[in-house]
């Protein structure tokens, strides 16, 4: 059996009028590879990733019976933040400054290298 389900928000409202749209949408089966203990069984089938692909199996599991709503999925993994242009120049600035202060403070000898 298979089942597509589509979660929808408002979009942008035009003369009053905000239309749905599909934020995201998943078509999910009982077989395959993905998880088969969610399966009206007592466990709830919970999304690991929400930036990985909805459709791909590998990105769903069993979670606890009754789910947890209103919190995050008990398989959640977080994305690894990516550091953003500004913070790297600002990380450059810092080393660039503690290498000059090191050099600074540093034994005459080691200075003249």
């Amino acid at each position: 059996m298979t089942e597509r389900i589509d979660l929808i928000r408002p979009d942008n409202a035009s003369f009053g009028v905000a239309p749905d749209v599909i934020r995201d949408s998943v078509t999910y089966w009982d077989f395959r590879d993905w998880p088969t203990a969610p399966d009206g069984n007592g466990p709830s089938l919970e999304r690991r990733n929400p930036s990985a692909p909805g459709d791909l199996a590998t990105n769903w599991g069993a979670g606890p019976n009754g789910g947890t709503p209103g919190v995050q999925n008990s398989l959640s993994v977080r994305p690894v933040p990516s550091l953003q242009p500004a913070m790297l120049v600002v990380l450059v600035v810092v080393l660039s400054v503690l290498g000059l202060v090191a050099r600074r403070f540093a034994p005459a000898e080691a200075r003249s290298r």
